[in-house]
């Protein structure tokens, strides 16, 4: 089923047809969803993306929507594969993991346990790289607003 403009293809029901690979690709990956579970991919326009991305922050937004972010942030990675796209995926493996411990085989031993804190060491790695982040735009959003209402003399 296709919703939108002809000839566009802007939502898709996963029916059991294959939809531009993505049935091949959830094969492959092991994330078939079985039919009652599944959504309807729907792809955003830009500007809904945009919206979507800056979480309601119109003023910054505003003020910032069309910076780039400098080269170095995103690390030594692929072109395709990097650290922003690394933190989703960990999340996504870790909620995994949690949400159906019960599947994990314990045919893995002890691998599989330290697979289970690998993961955990990683996350909370992560966590303190944006904590410190977080206290640094507290920091920075404090100084800044003493700055910008400051009586102008």
């Amino acid at each position: 089923m296709t919703l939108g403009v002809p000839g566009k293809l802007t939502a898709t029901a996963l029916t059991g047809e294959d939809c531009n690979g993505a049935q091949a690709f959830l094969l492959r990956t092991g994330r078939f969803i079985p039919q009652q579970k599944r959504r309807k991919i729907v792809s955003m326009t830009p500007e809904a993306y945009e919206n979507k991305k800056w979480r309601g922050l119109n003023n910054l937004q505003s003020a910032l929507s069309r910076t780039k972010l400098g080269d170095h942030h995103y690390g030594y990675s692929s072109a395709r594969y990097n650290k922003f796209e690394s933190l989703s995926d960990l999340l996504e493996i870790s909620l995994i993991v949690l949400e159906n411990l019960d599947e994990i085989s314990y045919s893995g031993g002890v691998n599989t346990a330290k697979e289970m804190e690998s993961l955990a060491d990683e996350i909370q790695y992560n966590a303190v790289q944006l904590s410190e982040i977080s206290c640094r735009l507290k920091n920075e959003a404090e100084r800044w607003a003493q700055s910008a209402l400051r009586p102008i003399s």
